[in-house]
């Protein structure tokens, strides 16, 4: 906390969940902590932060738990913004985007998804306004089944050959699978030359095989980075040229 207000010292800091529950006198005596809240009032907070910014004086709202008879309701319009999948497609496109100069997926792009359920991925995607052909062996979830962009195909992503999909602008995978048979399911593609670009997580079994890295980054048109929100796996990117 101490550190994020140094690093931040014009912010209005709130302190809200188990530690300001537990231990609110203490928190509130943090200098620079504009908010304290426990577990219950979150859905306040922007009343809250308002209210700091017209009066000054610090808002500390923690109830006695001892007291709660059910847990608040918080309104979550949706879950797939709150995903790591979600940060990593965000995040990769963004690079793709700003660093290597592709366009971003439009209401004229075609994608095809690999492993797309529960749908974090398809949901940027189709928010972007691409028609998306997602293929899993677990359908989407409903909100995603029923949108006249997605056509969704219960089959197993990496036994489908390109020639069945037909050619697409971007083609997608977050698959949990062997390095190995990505690079092969990679090169089917890029053989085919029905598409241009492709997004793919590789993800890591074990000790990391550098060789076998080295020869997704020897592809051309190739770009390799970890992410912020990779984990034990890298994120690889082709751009046709």
């Amino acid at each position: 906390i101490r550190h994020e207000i140094k690093e931040n010292p014009n912010s209005v800091v709130c302190v809200m969940g188990c530690y300001s529950q537990v231990k609110a006198e203490e928190v509130s005596k943090i200098d620079g902590v504009s908010i304290v809240i426990g577990t219950k009032c979150r859905d306040k907070l922007v009343e809250f932060v308002e209210e700091y910014l017209k009066n000054g004086k610090q808002i500390l709202r923690v109830e006695d738990s001892k007291e709660f008879k059910k847990f608040e309701d918080l309104s979550v319009i949706d879950y797939y913004s709150n995903t790591r999948a979600y940060l990593k497609i965000q995040e990769s496109l963004t690079i793709a985007h700003s660093f290597l100069g592709a366009d971003l997926p439009n209401e004229n792009s075609k994608c095809f998804e690999a492993g797309a359920c529960p749908g974090g991925w398809t949901w940027v995607l189709v928010g972007l306004g691409s028609f998306v052909h997602a293929v899993d062996r677990a359908e989407l979830a409903p909100e995603l089944m029923n949108n006249h962009l997605v056509k969704f195909q219960a089959h197993d992503a990496f036994t489908l050959k390109p020639s069945e999909i037909g050619p697409v602008d971007w083609v997608f995978s977050d698959v949990i699978c062997y390095p190995e048979r990505l690079l092969k399911w990679i090169n089917e593609w890029l053989e085919s030359g029905m598409t241009k670009n492709m997004i793919c997580t590789i993800k890591m079994q074990g000790e990391i095989d550098w060789p076998l890295i080295q020869q997704f980054a020897d592809i051309p048109n190739s770009y390799i980075c970890h992410l912020n929100y990779n984990k034990h796996e890298l994120t690889w990117i082709h751009i046709s040229k």
